[in-house]
């Protein structure tokens, strides 16, 4: 018989913190994300896109029908993408993404 290894995220440990992941969606658990930095999203059409959550189309940085993933990869937008998480860590619309609680292990 094989283990399961069964995940919960975020690690909720208190009722305190229960109260502020689903009344306060501004609260955040974590404050930065290395997703961006050690994978990405790839959509159905191709659209590289920099992590789970972000499939706004200004988040696509690229389309691998049209370009090389190393392009995509290191181009203008995927770095000021990656530059703007280092500088201001999570952005609002990450508080509650799976991937973000991930990468945390």
């Amino acid at each position: 018989m094989s283990k399961i290894l069964v995940g919960f995220y975020p690690n909720i440990t208190s009722k305190d913190e229960l109260e502020k992941y689903y009344k306060k969606p501004n609260f955040k658990f974590v404050n930065k994300c290395l997703f961006s930095w050690g994978g990405a999203t790839i959509k159905a059409n191709g659209d590289l896109v920099p992590c789970i959550g972000h499939m706004y189309p200004e988040y696509v940085l690229g389309n691998l029908k049209k370009q090389s993933f190393n392009q995509i990869w290191n181009n203008e937008k995927s770095l000021e993408f990656r530059n703007k998480l280092k500088k201001n860590g999570v952005f609002p619309s990450c508080s509650r993404c799976c991937g973000l609680f991930e990468v945390q292990k």
